[in-house]
């Protein structure tokens, strides 16, 4: 579940729907982007992108503190490796920039954030997988 989570908690995410979470998250923003191909035979490169995500839990584990994640992009042709970002450690958490910041600081030192938060967290994060993946070849 994470770190400071209550076993018997039923009203968080298992991994099993977190990545699912961040696979629709992912596709949708390359979508809209229009990175993404329609099909595999059109695509420029192959992208596999690996996702460490740590949730924490504030104290007694019934609210969510801002999670810490890292990922890897592998861009690849059919054959072999055109480029990798790896900032694969657990070395960041989602940045809303000001005053949306203050705004989830609050919510946080509140004991008010909840499942439906983390899609948010997903969501911010996966924009910024995205926006490293449009800098590829530039």
């Amino acid at each position: 579940m994470g770190e400071g989570a209550r076993p018997e908690s039923t009203e968080f995410y298992t991994k099993e729907q977190l990545t699912e979470l961040f696979k629709s998250s992912l596709n949708s923003q390359l979508s809209e982007k229009g990175i993404a191909a329609v099909n595999k035979e059109d695509a420029d490169a192959i992208l596999s992108i690996y996702v460490n995500y740590k949730r924490k839990f504030n104290w007694g584990g019934k609210s969510l503190n801002r999670p810490h994640f890292g990922f890897k992009i592998d861009a690849r042709d059919h054959e072999k490796s055109l480029a990798t970002y790896d900032v694969s450690g657990f070395n960041y958490v989602p940045d809303y920039g000001f005053p949306k910041q203050t705004a989830v600081d609050l919510e946080i030192a509140s004991f008010l954030r909840g499942a439906d938060d983390e899609i948010k967290d997903i969501d911010r994060i996966s924009y910024g997988i995205v926006y490293n993946v449009s800098k590829f070849g530039k």
